[in-house]
């Protein structure tokens, strides 16, 4: 089985997300295009940490009551390499930098980075997950949702 990528957020953000019924690039970077990040980490991004503060999954969870990703095939072919995306997003080689080194300082590894310039909409997504009990469990009404 191929493991999906994963778009992890929080909850404050996801009811706004399943409203949308899609998913928004938003998070901008320093120059270049708005880019919607999803990770190869199956256990959660560190470099999508809201704070300082929180360096862990559990300190996250504990802040926000829980967690969500949201899951694509990597098959799908909407979703681009860290390295071919670092183009497509037209950043400039100081925010990679930056990026890269900010990440790595997090615990991060950029070479699980995937990600589009471009919105995501609910019918591509293959799974919805939340924290339970310190474990991913899939929300298994979110199938069931309107337009999915």
């Amino acid at each position: 089985m191929t493991n999906l990528l994963w778009h992890y957020t929080i909850p404050s953000l996801i009811e706004a997300i399943f409203y949308s019924k899609k998913l928004i690039p938003r998070w901008c970077t320093f120059d270049g295009k708005p880019i919607l990040w999803f990770s190869a980490n199956q256990d959660w991004e560190k470099s999508a940490l809201q704070s300082e503060q929180l360096r862990t999954r559990n300190e996250m969870v504990e802040a926000y009551g829980s967690l969500f990703r949201i899951g694509l095939h990597p098959d799908q072919k909407l979703l681009e390499p860290w390295t071919s995306l670092q183009r497509t997003a037209q950043l400039s080689s100081g925010s990679i930098s930056y990026l890269e080194t900010s990440a790595q300082k997090l615990g991060a590894n950029h070479s699980d980075w995937w990600g589009t310039t471009s919105s995501v909409s609910i019918s591509e997504w293959r799974s919805v997950e939340k924290i339970v009990d310190d474990k991913w469990k899939e929300l298994m009404w979110w199938p069931l949702f309107p337009n999915h």
